[in-house]
């Protein structure tokens, strides 16, 4: 398994899947032509990753913006993460938002709403 690195575009995140680390980062704007196209290298790599249920994932995510259908990808990825806890798997997941931001606290508290592992809501000041 190799880990997954996507450079930011003009409308595309940095995206970092770390095999060694467990870790899963995506940082920037998210809102590619076509997300499901887009997404789909990082939910083959959750898939592959997870199919050893002992190792532990750490997600960092730290959007300043993302559209509809980022968000209906972004679900996607928060369900996978949630159906891996309850598996018996350690996840933790952090959700980065600026200051005065309410849109992308309220759209990680919608996340966060009923999953099964941590999931915690960063305010980052200054931003």
């Amino acid at each position: 398994m190799n880990d997954l690195n996507l450079e930011s575009g003009a409308s595309t995140p940095d995206v970092l899947l770390s095999e060694g680390s467990g870790a899963m980062r995506l940082t920037g704007e998210c809102y590619p032509e076509n997300a499901v196209e887009y997404f789909r290298p990082l939910f083959q790599w959750m898939d592959e990753y997870m199919d050893d249920r002992r190792r532990p994932l750490k997600v960092e995510m730290s959007l300043s913006y993302f559209n509809s259908s980022s968000s209906k990808c972004l679900l996607d990825v928060v369900e996978r993460l949630d159906d891996y806890a309850r598996q018996g798997a350690s996840v933790m997941l952090w959700w980065h938002y600026a200051e005065g931001d309410e849109d992308l606290l309220d759209s990680g508290k919608e996340l966060a709403d009923g999953v099964s592992f941590p999931f915690h809501l960063v305010l980052d000041q200054g931003a």
